[in-house]
């Protein structure tokens, strides 16, 4: 299958995906696009969306804190949201969305459990419309209507999500022969402190930008008021200072570095520190370290490290808030670790699928 180039110096059409001919002549075969955010959406026919999580969170799984917020409304849980749509897409990859034996259902498992740890289950309805299906209900086997539903029609049920096979996926492996300085993971410092300066806490910019005050007024300009462009506009600006000013940089680089440097060394005391994550858009597993830039151990900001598996060497081609990195973590499995739990809850209103470039090195 082919989609268009958005790269107009390139052939105008790019291989999207391959399949066999049996799936595309399969009845069960559906195309619903390149974007694991739209395939939920491209799916069902599904316009109580909101109410029917706000169901499932209050009443089917086990309670857990779906906002940015510490004292979320019960209208706030975008990070449920999020969750129902990139574990659909993800199950669709991997043919785990199952349709029943006479063609009138299709089920997907949430990976979310009830109060006794069963699993519960998405059942949707043939519909006649644009869309193949529609949401029917959450079902639980063995449980009222729904269970029998699925008793009835269904000779399996299909799995939760699964994301990584090796322990290597999710581990970052320490070398007993090696120092922490050399198993740092390749770092990336125009992506951090260039292109995505706003991510970082201010506190470390300003200590690292004082020998330019010109950067430093830039880093103490109040911006609350400041449009999403304005904003935007403003971080490129102190990136680009940041770029022209070598001493800044190197600053920056080598305080940086200290941070990582104790998160490897975290990361051997307890190899729990490291968090494993899910990226819907790339299909691909990656870990999460902690770094702090004072002298408490509070994490500030979430490292990206992933494992190359030629060189069996890491990288870190992204940093993140540690509010995005949860919502992204929790696609996986609830983070309970000493620094991404969900005590990082705060008032947000970012993104929690990070952009195109960001893991993209």
């Amino acid at each position: 299958m082919f989609v268009k180039n958005r790269n107009p110096d390139k052939q105008p059409w790019e291989m999207s995906k391959a399949i066999t001919e049996n799936e595309f002549n399969s009845e069960s075969y559906i195309e619903l696009g390149d974007h694991p955010r739209d395939m939920l959406i491209n799916y069902a026919y599904w316009p109580s969306f909101n109410s029917d999580l706000k169901i499932l969170k209050n009443t089917l799984a086990l309670k857990e804190n779906w906002s940015y917020k510490e004292n979320p409304s019960d209208d706030d849980f975008p990070i449920l949201k999020n969750y129902i749509t990139y574990t659909f897409a993800k199950l669709w990859k991997d043919k785990q969305v199952f349709i029943s034996v006479d063609g009138r259902y299709s089920v997907f498992n949430t990976g979310l459990v009830n109060r006794n740890y069963q699993y519960i289950y998405v059942l949707f309805e043939r519909n006649i419309g644009e869309k193949p299906w529609k949401f029917s209900m959450f079902c639980i086997p063995g449980i009222r209507q729904g269970g029998r539903i699925l008793a009835e029609n269904f000779r399996v049920l299909p799995k939760p999500a699964h994301y990584f096979n090796d322990i290597s996926d999710i581990s970052y492996i320490i070398s007993n022969d090696r120092t922490p300085d050399e198993q740092l993971p390749d770092l990336q410092p125009d992506h951090y402190f260039i292109d995505h300066p706003e991510r970082l806490p201010i506190h470390f910019l300003i200590d690292g930008c004082r020998k330019n005050q010109d950067i430093i007024n830039l880093l103490k300009t109040d911006i609350s008021n400041y449009t999403k462009e304005q904003k935007a506009e403003h971080w490129k600006t102190i990136g680009e200072a940041i770029s022209a000013d070598p001493d800044v940089y190197d600053d920056l680089e080598s305080s940086f570095r200290n941070a990582v440097k104790k998160a490897v060394m975290r990361v051997s005391w307890n190899y729990r520190t490291a968090i494993p994550v899910y990226f819907p858009s790339y299909d691909k597993m990656s870990i999460l370290l902690p770094l702090s830039f004072s002298s408490d151990t509070n994490a500030e900001v979430a490292l990206v490290v992933e494992r190359n598996e030629v060189s069996q060497k890491y990288t870190a081609p992204t940093i993140l808030p540690l509010t995005i990195a949860y919502a992204n973590a929790r696609l996986v499995c609830k983070p309970e670790s000493d620094w991404l739990n969900q005590r990082v809850f705060e008032p947000s209103t970012q993104d929690t699928e990070i952009d195109t470039n960001d893991i993209n090195v």
